[in-house]
């Protein structure tokens, strides 16, 4: 019976497991990711209104960080500490910032990347099943 399970799955006429450890984790990553930045987004309207959701923000920004740092994702690590750098940058210097026309510049500059981020995301998430390939773990090529 286990012999035809595995013949059956080899030819590609069942499918094998639901997803894997890794991938599973990957998928997790990207949702956290991306539902984290939607929370972003939020709060960087609500930044204007009080300095106490910087320090929300800076928590968010912090709990994607740590979790990347959980996946030994480097890439995205470094890309999210660029974000967290533009929005202090940007933060501690809007006080310069009078005209509307520049505020508008900034958000439009930090939803794009934010847009890369998720992309990046995606990106991460498609490679996972090329990287951990359940054919790999396939008990017919064990």
């Amino acid at each position: 019976m286990i012999n035809n399970y595995k013949i059956l799955v080899h030819e590609g006429l069942l499918p094998y497991n639901l997803l894997n450890k890794n991938e599973h984790n990957m998928i997790l990553l990207t949702l956290v990711n991306i539902n984290l930045h939607l929370m972003y987004l939020y709060l960087l309207i609500m930044i204007f209104l009080n300095i106490h959701y910087l320090f929300i923000l800076l928590f968010i920004y912090l709990l994607v960080i740590l979790i990347l740092l959980l996946h030994n994702m480097l890439l995205l690590i470094i890309y999210n500490l660029l974000l967290l750098l533009y929005i202090l940058i940007f933060y501690f210097h809007k006080s310069l910032i009078f005209s509307l026309i520049n505020l508008l510049k900034y958000h439009l500059i930090m939803v794009i990347l934010l847009l890369i981020n998720t992309y990046l995301c995606f990106f991460f998430l498609i490679l996972s099943p090329l990287l951990y390939s359940p054919l790999r773990s396939c008990p017919a090529y064990g």
